[in-house]
């Protein structure tokens, strides 16, 4: 099929009324797989031109997905697309058309639009997103890139591609880098990406005040309160009771019940063997797969007693292997102590380095991603920039 050279997997049709309930949502799941998704608010920088922008991504996707709603019908811009949708299924012989049916039937939808009424739709009111994205990455052919059983996405294309649809799992990964370089962006991003496939993740911070970890996720456009309604996020909170921060106060800075509910109050987490029971009774409760941010490891570190430090990580590792669990470790070398750094080193399953560095007198964002421990070399570097869709790889 000649579309397998296009650039785009999937381009996505639909009425902006649509964004907030349903397509913002459905875009970054599909994302989160490994797709690479034209979608506005991922592909469209300011000054880009709208028209020129829609026609590049119409012709260089290999497959269209148009969302039918009462919004979408009569729009100028949506008859566009469905017309350029249909001039390059004409062209290549193939059903390259996936409609879903928001919120519309098929009465509506004959009336309106009889040329796509006949074809084969999804009906959001007969199956769950969940289904929804899993049809879509069939229809796609996109689970047979990548067994979930044995890789994890990170819903970042590049780094998708650079190794082999994702890390190995279970994995322990380190995330190292200087302050604000955009490590908890890009470990908030990879922990989405396992939640929209439905794994448990826990996010334990000791340095992030919990209400500004909600309000990343709310940043990257993630329905943390559906997650959590389902009972697979969680925050295991150990800041507040190290910043002397009462319930009530961490309680009124979220202002939000639901959110509220995701945070598991430590209340000493210097008791190290207390914690690590508290910690591992969470994550079995929870269930297996999914990826657990530590935030950060220097903390952890410091609180525990000097003769349990590398027993306490090598335990808490060895513990999640047999739910298949990974841990992201956000790390701040100290080049300066050589068991710190002896521990993680021994601990990380592999290791992705963010720096800033100058090139050509200028100041640019670096990841360098080092060897895996599955045996994977890949000692490779890319430039990035962190964006309103989070931490976007070149």
């Amino acid at each position: 099929m000649s579309g397998n050279q296009k650039e785009w997997d999937i381009f996505i049709s639909h009425a902006t009324e649509d964004k907030d309930t349903f397509v913002r949502s459905l875009a970054l799941a599909l994302r989160s797989q490994g797709l690479k998704v034209w979608y506005d608010e991922f592909t469209l920088g300011i000054g880009d031109s709208l028209r020129k922008s829609i026609d590049e991504g119409l012709s260089s996707s290999k497959f269209g997905i148009v969302v039918i709603s009462p919004n979408f019908i009569g729009k100028p811009w949506t008859d566009r697309e469905l017309s350029g949708l249909y001039a390059s299924q004409d062209l290549q012989d193939e059903n390259l058309i996936l409609p879903i049916w928001y919120n519309i039937d098929a009465v509506t939808v004959k009336k309106h639009l009889p040329m796509i009424a006949d074809l084969v739709a999804i009906k959001t009111e007969a199956v769950s997103f969940q289904e929804i994205v899993e049809k879509i990455l069939i229809k796609t052919q996109q689970t047979a890139l990548v067994d979930l059983r044995t890789h994890m996405p990170t819903g970042i294309s590049v780094l998708d591609a650079l190794t082999g649809g994702g890390f190995p799992r279970p994995s322990t990964l380190s995330l190292l880098g200087v302050k604000g370089i955009g490590k908890s962006t890009l470990a908030t991003q990879i922990q989405i990406s396992s939640l929209f496939r439905g794994e448990p993740c826990i996010y334990i911070t000791y340095r992030e005040a919990p209400y500004d970890i909600i309000d990343r996720f709310i940043r990257l456009k993630a329905p943390i309160e559906e997650f959590i309604q389902k009972g697979i996020f969680k925050i295991i909170d150990n800041y507040s009771v190290i910043n002397c921060l009462s319930k009530v106060e961490v309680d009124k800075c979220i202002g939000n019940e639901v959110l509220s509910s995701c945070l598991i109050r430590i209340n000493n987490p210097y008791d190290t063997d207390n914690y690590f029971k508290e910690q591992l009774a969470l994550i079995d409760k929870m269930g297996t797969g999914g990826v657990n941010i530590v935030d950060s490891v220097n903390e952890r570190y410091d609180m525990i007693k000097t003769s349990d430090k590398g027993t306490f990580f090598r335990k808490f590792r060895a513990r999640i292997k047999p739910l298949n669990q990974s841990a992201i470790h956000i790390v701040t070398e100290n080049l300066g102590h050589k068991e710190y750094n002896e521990i993680m080193k021994d601990i990380q399953g592999g290791t992705i380095r963010m720096s800033f560095e100058k090139i050509k007198g200028i100041n640019h964002r670096i990841i360098k991603i080092d060897s895996l421990r599955d045996g994977k070399s890949i000692p490779v570097e890319r430039q990035f920039s962190i964006t309103e869709s989070g931490v976007e790889i070149y």
